[in-house]
């Protein structure tokens, strides 16, 4: 199952990546940083915005931890699979790879939903004086 995480964790770092690489490219220079923004201008960062916050960053949390969970039951159920000590290392720094980058993402989530609850607020003030 081991191997199946490292794929799927690196699949997962990747295409979030590209998500941001693509999103960043295809907004004007003068916009918000991209993952900050639930604002896009355009279809094409919108599209990678919502990509990468209700798909991509919801499997890289289930997917960190059902790997810390094999980890862990391959580590105490069968020690003797592993062929040598970088091998669990590599595993371990990878992890925690996975791990910080998820926590990153809680950060930037918490940023972006605060924005866009203040940028609601400040509409809704504004209607209310034009009204």
């Amino acid at each position: 199952p081991l191997n199946t995480w490292l794929l799927g964790s690196s699949v997962l770092l990747i295409a979030s990546r590209v998500c941001h690489i693509i999103g960043t490219l295809n907004r004007p220079a003068q916009h918000e940083t991209f993952l900050l923004c639930a604002r896009q201008p355009g279809r094409v960062p919108q599209a990678m915005f919502w990509v990468t916050w209700l798909i991509i960053f919801p499997a890289l949390v289930s997917w960190s931890l059902l790997g810390s969970f094999w980890f862990a039951h391959v580590r105490a159920e069968t020690p003797m699979c592993w062929p040598e000590e970088s091998d669990f290392w590599f595993l371990v720094m990878w992890q925690v790879v996975c791990l910080v980058w998820v926590a990153l993402h809680l950060g930037l989530a918490a940023v972006t939903i605060a924005r866009e609850v203040q940028t609601r607020r400040s509409e809704s003030q504004l209607r209310l004086v034009e009204d």
